[in-house]
């Protein structure tokens, strides 16, 4: 924080240069004052080659303030970055779950329900769904996890933007949203039907009142089938 506060004082300091001379300094040899066409006083200096100094002053800040704006510039992008691959940690009892309509004919969504403390929370999984067939594809969560009513749960979620999304997968959040300018990890949902198709990680993927996340870690996994 001490070198983000330093950044931006500095390339103040360096601003107030680039000012004086996008104004025009009026140097000339001989000169009582230092002035600028808005007439404010800047200093007295009889001697010439002090004038130049003052040039190449301004010249070394234009150079600093250049790397200054990237340091800035990377510094907010760090913190953007860890708070969108913040993790969480919830424990939850598992209490069922309902099917819902989704704004493509070719998904379901798979809301599961759990309760803590007396709250309840509502994950949405959206799978693919064979209209024509009245079938869904169900593989369970995180990796071909069926979870059992009545258990207690610990899912570990990752913040993820709908973009980290394979593009070739058949996803839901590909086709049917529109993720938020300020937050990549929210959206909108959108109406549009495709044709049924089952190509993706579709049980890795949650929402939770419109935040996409990953599943990272899921506890108990007794019923979870890993890939060898």
């Amino acid at each position: 924080m001490n070198l983000f506060c330093s950044a931006l004082g500095f390339h103040y300091l360096c601003h107030k240069f680039e000012y004086s001379s996008k104004n025009k300094f009026q140097l000339q040899q001989g000169a009582t004052s230092i002035t600028r066409e808005t007439g404010h006083f800047f200093g007295v200096d009889r001697n010439p080659r002090n004038n130049n100094k003052v040039y190449r002053r301004i010249k070394i800040c234009k150079k600093t303030t250049v790397k200054m704006k990237t340091i800035i510039v990377f510094v907010i992008m760090l913190f953007i970055l860890c708070g969108c691959k913040a993790q969480d940690k919830i424990t939850l009892c598992y209490i069922g779950y309902q099917y819902k309509e989704t704004k493509n004919n070719s998904f379901l969504n798979k809301q599961l329900l759990f309760t803590h403390n007396e709250d309840t929370l509502k994950m949405n999984l959206r799978l693919p769904f064979d209209i024509s067939n009245h079938n869904v594809i169900d593989s369970g969560i995180f990796y071909n996890c069926h979870l059992k009513k009545g258990t207690t749960y610990t899912i570990t979620l990752k913040k993820t933007c709908v973009t980290d999304i394979h593009e070739t997968f058949n996803s839901y959040y590909n086709i049917n949203t529109i993720p938020d300018k300020t937050d990549c990890s929210r959206f909108i949902e959108i109406r549009k039907n495709t044709r049924f198709r089952y190509f993706g990680n579709y049980g890795k993927y949650v929402d939770i009142d419109g935040v996409l996340y990953e599943i990272i870690g899921l506890s108990p996994d007794d019923d979870c089938c890993y890939p060898h």
